[in-house]
Order: C-alpha cells, then structure tokens, then sequence
C-alpha cells in the first residue's frame, strides 16, 4: 500500500452530525483530499452518544473526544487535559499539518497551541465574519491575535474575510491565502419546471436574526397582497419560525407560505427545485454556500449586498440589494417579472455554476498551501512567549502561563526517541472508545 501524500488533521468544533457550513466544507474537503491520496483524520467534541473514534465514507477517521461543550457547540477551555490526549493522535497518525476551521472553535485555538508546541505545521481556515467594536468580538479579537502568532498560514473563503482576519488578528497579509467555498453540483441538478405565472420564492436559511428573520416578517404580506401568483416556500429552523408561523395566521397565508423539511441534501434540493427565485435576506455572510447550491438548480438568487455575496456570483445569475425591507422588496418584485419575462434556461446556469465552483479545485489549492514551507523551522518558547506578551495585556500574560505549562506537560510525555512509526494505530471499525485508548 502506497504512503499517503501528505497526512493531515481537522480540528473544529463544528462538525457531523451537526449541520452548517463549517461542517459541510470540512466534510467535502476532506473527502476530496483522501481520493487524491493524502491521509485526512478530524477531531472534534462528543456529540451525544458519539464519542471515540468513528469511520465515515472514503475511510475519513474522525475522534470524537469526551469533551463539555461550553456555549454553541465550543468547549471549555482545557488545554492541559488535551495535552496527552492530542499528544498521542498526532503521533499515531503522524500526524504533519494541522487545518483547524473556524476562528470561533475554541477546540482549534487549544489545538493549534499544542500543535505548534508539538513543531507541526499549522492552518486555519476562517468562514466568518466578526465585528471590531463590540466587548465580546474585542475580547475574540484578543484571542485571534494569540492564535494567528502561532499558525504557518491562513485561508479565508472569500476576499471580505481575508481582509476582516488581517484587520482583527494582524496576521501578515502575504501569509493569508482566498480559497473559495465549493458545491457538489451533482447533487444540486435542475429539474424541467413548466413556465407559469405562477412564482415561487424559496427561503432556505437557519430562521434567526442574523439571517434576517425580521425582513422576511415584513416582506412576505406585502409581496402576497400585491400579487396574488407568488407563493413561498420556507426550509429551516430556529428561534424566528415561531413569528413566521404566527405572521402566517395573522395574514390569512396558510395556502401561499409553506414550511418545508430540508435536513438533508435531497430534501434541500427538491425545495430548491419547487421554486423559481431564491431569496436570502442575511445581515451578514462570508460566502453563503445556499446561494450557490440554489444557482446549481437553477433559480435567480435575490441577495442582500453584505459581507462576500457579491463576490460569489455573477449578475445574470443574482440580483443583490441593500439590506432594507423596502429595497428588497422592490428587488425581489423586479426579479418576479424577470422570471415571468425570461425563458431562463436552468441546465445551462447549472453548466456555469459546475465550472466556477469545484471541489476537486479548492482540495487542490489548498494543497499548495500545504506544501508551502512552514514561516519558520522552530519557533522557540521564548519567542513564542514574547510574542504573546507583546501588546496583548492580560489576555497574552495568561495565554503565556498556559503555554509554558503545555510545553512543560510535552517535554515530559514526548521524549525525542518517540517517533510516528513507533506507534501502531488502534484498529477501530465504526466502534466507540473510552477514554484510555488515547493514551
């Protein structure tokens, strides 16, 4: 059996069978990685009755570790707990890059702490955006400029969040690279839709502010009362379903709103293919991979202009707005008579959308990120701690006291004889773990 290319870690927070686009974009990458021969593992926390080492599709090995979860899916902060633990995946699997997703992952911040420490390369991909003024996103900023003085290299999905990561973390721009998100446009094909009058709008989305919840609470009456042929189709859940459903009772629009189940990629793509224009009302996004997914089948996408919509596609396929209940209003009324004046041809944008966004593509890409040479051969402890210390007041004296406990833990657990092919991998099929095998 061949060596693996190139052996690779995920670590996030964010992953199966939790849902989102973190999840989606580390199950993908990583899938395509392993079919171009590299040897991919993922770890992340416990999910329920999850917990040990599990085995998905193209024999993607994942560790789910016995970890609290502290506030939405992130975990406590343990770095001393994970110091033997990561200590020894990282050996077994020889383990040489560590990707950890999402600046938010409080799983990634500790592990890129150990993985540096450890001299292993490390990246982080950011798929959001965060502000700068607010006292929770100063107090994330903090931690991202202690992350980011230990990471080789960095990817944003699009140039909006390469800009927010250098603006928050101070990361030196020529270290952080734009890989966009991606789509299975197989998955995501049109189907033969007869032309009507008739208008479909969907709305795929998690139902929360952020999303723009309360635009669609103000939209949808006014559409329904001033055209009597367009209907809505909403698939999501979340704290916002509750008032649409009540605004759907109070307007009488029981027979023109309807709620849908899309949990899983066939589910999301038979509501997508329902409808005629996709409708996305987000206050904030780095990429938004819905919208990209409802181009494969097709639809006309009316999006407001925040964050990386704009650069995700082209304007005969999308139509933006700002994020003003009266201006996307009249944007989603213009994309309606467009629909009806049109005889938009779904297979051919479906062609298009397979052409700019390609898994085999961004794997590809990110590669080259891989084999590029780390910043520096062997950052010492003192340069690391100087680092930390430098600007970064209480929160860099901290980090710096953890830091120089972490180093003291590996220097004790791993003794220069140890080497990756000194330990055998535990051979577990689909089976769950308890803690002592990850020592």
């Amino acid at each position: 059996m061949e060596a693996p290319r190139r052996r690779i870690c995920f670590v996030s927070d964010f992953f199966y069978p939790n849902t989102g686009g973190v999840e989606t974009h580390m199950v993908n990458l990583s899938q395509h990685l392993l079919q171009r021969g590299n040897k991919v593992v993922v770890l992340t926390h416990r999910y329920g009755n999850r917990v040990g080492v599990r085995w998905m599709k193209g024999g993607l090995k994942v560790y789910y570790l016995p970890l609290p979860v502290c506030y939405q899916e992130s975990i406590y902060p343990v770095p001393l707990f994970l110091v033997p633990i990561l200590r020894d995946i990282f050996v077994r699997e020889g383990i040489e890059t560590v990707h950890a997703h999402h600046t938010y992952s409080g799983l990634a911040y500790q592990t890129i702490l150990i993985a540096k420490t450890m001299g292993l390369k490390t990246i982080l991909t950011d798929h959001s955006l965060f502000g700068l003024v607010n006292l929770d996103n100063i107090v994330t900023n903090k931690l991202a400029r202690a992350l980011f003085a230990d990471l080789d290299y960095s990817i944003a999905v699009s140039h909006i969040v390469r800009e927010n990561m250098v603006a928050r973390s101070r990361a030196c721009p020529e270290t952080v690279f734009v890989i966009p998100n991606a789509v299975n446009t197989d998955e995501f094909v049109p189907c033969d839709r007869p032309r009507t009058d008739h208008v479909r709008v969907v709305v795929v989305s998690r139902l929360k502010y952020r999303k723009g919840v309360d635009f669609l609470l103000q939209i949808i009456p006014r559409i329904c009362s001033e055209d009597k042929n367009v209907s809505f189709a909403i698939a999501g859940e979340g704290p916002g379903k509750v008032h649409l459903e009540q605004m759907v009772e109070k307007s009488f629009l029981q027979g023109r709103v309807f709620f849908e189940t899309a949990r899983t990629a066939e589910e999301v793509r038979s509501v997508l293919n329902s409808g005629d224009i996709f409708l996305n009302v987000s206050l904030t996004e780095a990429f938004c991979i819905a919208i990209v997914e409802a181009a494969s089948c097709g639809l006309l996408v009316v999006a407001t202009d925040v964050g990386g919509v704009s650069e995700v596609l082209p304007p005969h396929i999308m139509m933006t707005t700002e994020p003003k209940s009266r201006a996307i209003l009249e944007t989603l009324q213009a994309a309606v008579k467009k629909i009806r004046a049109e005889d938009r041809d779904r297979m051919q944008i479906h062609g298009e959308i397979a052409e700019m966004y390609s898994w085999e593509a961004v794997a590809e890409r990110v590669e080259r990120v891989y084999d590029l040479p780390k910043r520096e051969a062997a950052a010492s402890i003192y340069t690391r701690l100087e680092r930390r210390c430098e600007g970064f007041s209480l929160s860099g004296i901290v980090l710096s006291f953890f830091l120089l406990l972490e180093w003291a833990l590996l220097s004790i657990f791993l003794p220069s004889s140890t080497s990756p092919s000194s330990i055998v991998a535990v051979p577990v099929a689909g089976t769950t773990c308890t803690l002592t095998d990850f020592y």
